[in-house]
């Protein structure tokens, strides 16, 4: 159960490293304090009230095939922002490249950069657990 715990709180760590070098707008305080509170008060609202809002939100996400669960998962990073002060998203910019070279640049309003960072964590934290966890 412990063990299981610190896996959650580290690959949540891990996956918002690697977001806020990814996402332009999504910026994370890099010391270890800021870090391991936001990872593990994003791994509370993931674990208490993500199954609560999916329950009450079951015929919106039916209805649009799951592409709810992006607003969903946006709702409760914003909420994990709002509760750590080292933790800040803006609007920002999201760039497409290769080896440095920029290909393609897209603008991001606050909204898209809370639904690119949420979405960039439950695929990082997803491919953490499935490979070293």
């Amino acid at each position: 159960m412990i063990k299981k715990i610190f896996r959650s709180v580290a690959s949540y760590a891990i996956a918002m490293i690697f977001t806020s070098f990814i996402i332009d707008g999504f910026d994370l305080s890099f010391d270890t304090v800021t870090i391991l509170s936001a990872s593990v008060v994003l791994m509370l609202v993931q674990f208490i009230l993500k199954p609560v809002i999916k329950l009450i939100s079951f015929p919106i996400n039916a209805v649009t095939l799951g592409f709810f669960e992006f607003l969903i998962n946006s709702i409760l990073l914003y909420l994990t922002a709002f509760l750590i002060n080292g933790l800040e998203i803006e609007a920002g910019t999201l760039d497409f490249g290769y080896f440095g070279i920029v290909m393609q640049q897209i603008e991001l309003s606050k909204l898209g950069v809370l639904i690119a960072s949420a979405t960039s964590i439950s695929i990082i934290n997803w491919l953490l657990r499935v490979v070293l966890f």
